[in-house]
């Protein structure tokens, strides 16, 4: 809820040393505004810490490291924050105001650490409140922090629960990041594996495509040789030479041929071997 800041002179600075351990309450016989006003009077000589108004608006005029002057009672005034609801001559208390009283006694009794809630009538012989204000209203200093108190097996259960689950996202975090380790380790070999065998078979289609020229040498050399024999035939019939004479001619002229073709062979031969190793 919203508190509206505002101020009066009406007030002793500090606490003189002492503890706030209570919370006094008090209702104002009149308006809201006209209330505000007494209080903010110099000749008053009254305040309040806070004013609630029946529409649920509170104000606030004396800050609660300072003194209200309210209780009557010095003492009682030093160790109190004190609160004033405006009752407008009535006696029952708005729902609107009620909401704001029960919440701004919660925030206080919090920071404050009280669990004593007067009446102003407790303090001095007086009417006050002149409304009616349950104290049972304001009986739990944290409805939260009791109801946990009253199942605080289960929640150290949630908690136990909470650590639990916690290390699970530890383990589970650190399995995560182990198996994509792994996974990245198995690609980056898988890759190397890949890029070997890319490798080879570069190797190999270079050695098939020197082997495509082997063959085609080999082809012309061939051609050479049956041009060669046939040259030879031609010369034997024209000089009427013996059988072997053509066939020396034709053992010399293919040794010829044969020497360079059978050392392309063997090189290939080699580098085939080399391509499948």
């Amino acid at each position: 809820m919203n508190i509206i800041k505002d101020s009066t002179i009406n007030k002793t600075v500090g606490r003189n040393g002492q503890t706030i351990h209570t919370i006094v309450l008090h209702s104002t016989y009149g308006s809201y505004l006209g209330s505000v006003a007494w209080l903010k009077n110099p000749t008053a000589k009254v305040s309040s810490h806070y004013i609630i108004s029946e529409t649920g608006e509170i104000r606030q005029l004396v800050d609660e490291k300072d003194t209200a002057w309210a209780n009557g009672n010095l003492q009682s005034n030093r160790e109190s924050v004190t609160i004033e609801t405006t009752d407008n001559k009535k006696k029952d208390i708005t729902p609107k105001a009620k909401e704001a009283l029960i919440w701004l006694v919660a925030d206080i009794k919090k920071r404050h650490n009280i669990k004593d809630i007067k009446y102003h009538r407790e303090i001095v012989a007086t009417a006050c409140p002149f409304l009616n204000i349950d104290r049972a209203w304001f009986a739990t200093l944290d409805p939260l922090a009791e109801c946990l108190a009253q199942h605080q097996p289960l929640v150290d259960e949630v908690t136990k629960l909470k650590t639990k689950l916690a290390q699970q996202k530890l383990d589970f975090d650190a399995t995560e990041k182990r198996l994509k380790d792994e996974k990245d380790k198995i690609v980056k070999e898988k890759d190397k594996e890949i890029n070997k065998l890319n490798e080879k078979a570069n190797k190999f289609q270079r050695e098939r495509d020197k082997a495509v020229e082997v063959s085609k040498t080999c082809e012309k050399l061939v051609g050479g040789l049956e041009k060669t024999i046939g040259r030879v035939q031609g010369e034997s019939d024209k000089k009427d030479l013996t059988i072997s004479d053509l066939v020396a001619r034709a053992e010399v002229s293919i040794e010829k041929a044969k020497s360079p073709l059978l050392a392309r062979i063997q090189t290939f031969i080699l580098d085939i071997d080399k391509a499948i190793k």
